[in-house]
């Protein structure tokens, strides 16, 4: 017999963590970590240092704090089994995402197919960095583009031949573009007065949401081969994102 409504114990509120750790991986014994970190978020860490909490994110727009969890692997394949496995769900769970540091091809293969066999897609942001000195196989970047793994180069800098961003610029134009849901994401000052200016009552419009809109489009506009039908699209684009910030 089901118990009354009066009998029935309330569940406690489920606690959500924020999707604002970034877990930066390299080799053991390597400082390639210490390096992207200094590159990337313009702070010292050290070899030991394993986690590195509220570092400030910032761009035009917007700004937060994440969190850096850094680890080490003596091999790939066996690091991965262990974070694919039912223990890890809740780290894998409040990652927004992994930078994968690497000098071995081989590497970047086995994080794609970690990448597939974790079902780790879900909005992350998910990057191999390639440290090494080589040039590296277009077709090693087709192939992690199956996983939506971005492959960089650490050393390339500016923008390549189709105006795309290189090297470390790639990887902050995906964290610029990331969601950041639930993360306390905070906008800037002239960003929220210029939205209040357009319309008082899209001063609120959630920015992770036009975030979002601008990175669909982005990567739709980079699929079209046509520079017509591409230009078109990106006017139908900016109309739309118009219309939300400014409704008649």
């Amino acid at each position: 017999m089901l118990a009354g409504d009066s009998d029935v114990e309330e569940a406690p509120p489920v606690s959500v963590l924020p999707r604002n750790k970034i877990l930066i991986l390299g080799p053991a014994g390597k400082d390639y970590q210490v390096q992207v970190i200094r590159d990337l978020f313009n702070i010292e860490a050290s070899a030991d240092d394993r986690i590195l909490r509220k570092i400030k994110w910032s761009n035009k727009y917007y700004e937060l704090d994440v969190d850096l969890y850094i680890d080490t692997y003596e091999s790939l394949k066996t690091w991965g089994a262990e974070f694919c496995s039912e223990e890890c769900a809740d780290v894998r769970d409040v990652l927004a995402g992994i930078l994968l540091v690497f000098d071995e091809t081989t590497d970047a293969e086995t994080f794609g197919q970690l990448v597939e066999d974790c079902q780790f897609t879900d909005e992350k942001v998910l990057v191999a960095c390639d440290l090494s000195s080589t040039e590296l196989a277009p077709s090693l970047e087709r192939a992690l583009e199956v996983h939506d793994v971005a492959l960089v180069s650490w050393r390339e800098r500016g923008t390549n031949e189709l105006g795309e961003q290189q090297g470390r610029d790639r990887v902050r134009e995906l964290l610029d573009i990331h969601p950041w849901s639930e993360c306390g994401l905070r906008m800037h000052a002239p960003t929220a007065a210029a939205l209040a200016e357009l319309d008082p009552l899209q001063a609120d419009t959630p920015l992770d949401s036009v975030v979002t809109r601008i990175k669909q489009a982005r990567e739709r506009y980079l699929e079209i081969t046509d520079v017509q039908a591409a230009d078109e699209y990106a006017t139908r684009i900016a109309h739309e994102l118009t219309e939300q910030l400014l409704p008649e």
